[in-house]
């Protein structure tokens, strides 16, 4: 019989050496209350310097009119000779609000510290300047009867227009819980 074996690194990329001054920390969490929860991960695309556009997370799609749960904004200008542009991309959320956080865990929306938008952007001039920015939010939509949660990967330019990649769970109860029941 063949034997065989199993490796958790790759051995050119040199193995792992435990550090006492520079310790791993594992964040562990105990699950909670599960909710049911409508989940999406989608890529939805944005005309460039046109008109609002509403994302409606309850059916999965992107609309020039309301209802929706998000609305976004792409604006940019025409390439430099270092092929860069100005961009910007306005999150905002119609009768509700948003709240970037960077919580590792992010389980319960809060009760407050919304805002009505949010603004990505980037100019020529930045030193790191990229043409793709990632964020992530709670967002309470519908006069606040929906709450939710996104990562968001923006991309200012994508083939000819832009788009935004949402990886979602959204409420729709009512309720801050945020959590998949599986």
């Amino acid at each position: 019989s063949a034997s065989s074996g199993y490796e958790y690194a790759n051995p050119f990329d040199g193995l792992f050496h435990p550090d006492p001054m520079n310790p791993v920390v594992f964040h562990l969490r105990k699950k909670g209350e599960g909710a049911d929860l409508i989940h999406g991960d989608q890529l939805f695309g944005f005309r460039t310097n046109g008109p609002l556009q509403y994302l409606d997370l309850l059916q999965g799609k992107n609309t020039l009119n309301p209802p929706g749960d998000l609305a976004a904004q792409v604006m940019r200008t025409p390439r430099n000779p270092d092929a860069k542009f100005n961009w910007s991309v306005t999150i905002s959320v119609p009768d509700g609000g948003i709240l970037e956080t960077n919580e590792e865990f992010m389980f319960e929306a809060p009760t407050d510290g919304y805002q009505p938008s949010i603004v990505i952007q980037a100019t020529t001039n930045d030193l790191h300047w990229s043409a793709v920015a990632k964020t992530q939010f709670y967002f309470k939509s519908r006069n606040g009867n929906v709450y939710g949660r996104a990562k968001a990967t923006i991309y200012s330019q994508y083939q000819k227009a832009a788009a935004i990649e949402l990886n979602y769970y959204v409420n729709p109860s009512g309720s801050r819980n945020l959590e998949p029941r599986n």
